[in-house]
């Protein structure tokens, strides 16, 4: 998370300085989930933030048409490219975050902050997989969208409760969460942390 965390607010930096690079920062991005066999999620994120960022790029063109007469769609495509790429690094931190290495970071500051988030994102994740099996269900079925919705709150409500009952018990019997890594995971982001490290050096020197 750390590591990834550094690559993450490094890329930024250079996207917001040389755009053009950021190019050289998604075919990373790119490699590093392809590698893991979780590209889809990069695809769903791409198409995601490629709403607002050629919202973005049109307002700007439409901005610097009439100043840069010569060639007025590089600005379209820097502000596209910041925007497209720096959510999807964006989303890749929040989509490759290791949540027992944030239970652990927030069990040194309180042992009912690393409780709590363990919890929450174990609530978060039934409730999703029960509202994607219901919404398949009640489509089969024909049934109607409201219907479905009015299931799901009502679903919602007994996780909570069913999950409630028992957090006291739970609670007292938690035990510190140690960080679980994946050694192919941490080479990785060592090699993309020094790669953009390496880049965001030679963009300061370049500036000094």
């Amino acid at each position: 998370m750390l590591l990834y965390g550094l690559f993450t607010l490094s890329s930024l930096y250079i996207i917001v300085v040389r755009p053009y690079a950021s190019l050289i920062l998604l075919m990373v991005v790119t490699i590093y989930y392809t590698i893991f066999r979780i590209h889809k999620l990069l695809l769903y994120a791409a198409l995601v933030a490629s709403l607002p960022s050629v919202w973005m790029g049109l307002t700007g063109l439409l901005m610097a048409a009439p100043i840069e007469t010569s060639n007025p769609w590089s600005s379209f495509l820097s502000i596209f490219l910041r925007g497209e790429v720096g959510a999807v690094l964006v989303f890749s931190f929040i989509q490759t975050l290791n949540l027992s290495e944030l239970a652990s970071v927030m069990g040194r500051v309180s042992r009912r902050l690393s409780f709590a988030q363990l919890l929450t994102f174990r609530v978060a994740a039934q409730l999703l997989r029960e509202s994607s099996e219901m919404i398949a269900i009640h489509r089969l079925k024909g049934e109607k969208t409201w219907k479905t919705l009015s299931m799901l709150f009502i679903r919602g409500e007994e996780a909570v409760q069913y999950f409630t009952e028992g957090t006291i018990l739970k609670y007292y019997q938690f035990k510190e969460t140690e960080a679980i890594y994946s050694r192919r995971a941490l080479i990785l982001q060592s090699v993309m942390t020094t790669a953009s490290t390496v880049m965001l050096l030679a963009e300061i020197l370049n500036w000094v």
